[in-house]
């Protein structure tokens, strides 16, 4: 099983901002991913963490992303 998600934006300038502030700002966002399974037993995970800066998070970004985390896991 494979579980992603992106991550909040890395480095917020502000302790506290708005929604706003948020969401217009631009930076530098991560992928993270979690592959977990089962063997003999024993629950084993594995973390992938990606680096998005300056690009569109859009479908093919994240296409790409799954692709490298499938060649990946062991």
């Amino acid at each position: 099983m494979i579980t992603q998600d992106w991550a909040l934006k890395f480095l917020p300038q502000k302790y506290c901002e708005s929604q706003t502030d948020y969401f217009a700002k631009r930076g530098i966002s991560w992928h993270i991913s979690v592959a977990a399974r089962k063997r003999q037993r024993n629950l084993k995970s594995q973390s992938f963490v990606h680096i998005a800066k300056n690009c569109s998070l859009d479908s093919s970004v994240v296409i790409h992303i799954i692709e490298h985390t499938e060649n990946r896991k062991s």
